[in-house]
């Protein structure tokens, strides 16, 4: 870090503060699963809590967003557009996707549908985004997940490869503030995170 030799103008202060903005890193979160005690907002709560300092998360509500329909395209409807500006002013997005007849909801593929369009304004090509998922299956969205990156590719996004997060849920797993009751899903919710954080900075440059 530069420090400037002028403290009476406050340089100084100044300079740190746009260095410590420069590091942050805003995380929009698209939960698949609309369900008020949804097992997989409470997998993103303790990734939050385990996540770097730096990497601060914004969920967005994407329950509300009316079916996709092309012919809005010339005019698309303000709630759309306010979820495509919020992906966009953020540095990457995190995908919690459950698992629906061994494929993402219907309302997960209907917001990445939305932000694709018009032709020519996708904010997907070149994003940062990654990928978990929690079910009381065995499996816990690994089908799901699969399915999800190949949409994500397919659209330009820069999907982080590994590690892959898909946890077979339990009740006495991760509370609903997201604390961890295990050791071993706790490490790798940690590794996970730190990846994460690691492939942003690496999409940046």
């Amino acid at each position: 870090m530069r420090l400037l030799e002028d403290h009476k103008s406050g340089n100084v202060e100044v300079e740190f503060r746009v260095l410590s903005e420069q590091a942050m890193q805003q995380i929009a979160v698209i939960n698949g699963s609309l369900r008020r005690e949804s097992i997989n907002a409470q997998l993103v709560a303790a990734i939050e809590r385990l996540a770097p300092p730096a990497m601060k998360f914004e969920r967005l509500a994407i329950g509300d967003l009316p079916l996709f329909n092309q012919d809005c395209d010339s005019a698309p409807p303000r709630l759309v557009l306010r979820t495509k500006e919020a992906i966009e002013a953020a540095d990457a997005v995190l995908f919690a996707s459950p698992e629906h007849n061994r494929s993402i909801s219907a309302a997960m593929k209907n917001a990445i549908d939305w932000c694709t369009r018009p032709p020519g304004t996708s904010i997907w090509p070149g994003k940062a985004v990654a990928v978990v998922g929690a079910s009381p299956s065995s499996t816990g969205t690994a089908t799901a997940q699969q399915h999800l990156r190949g949409i994500l590719a397919s659209t330009g996004a820069a999907v982080l490869p590994r590690p892959e997060i898909h946890v077979a849920f339990r009740s006495d797993l991760i509370a609903a503030n997201g604390e961890v009751g295990e050791d071993v899903l706790r490490t790798r919710l940690s590794n996970f995170a730190e990846a994460f954080s690691g492939w942003i900075e690496r999409m940046r440059s």
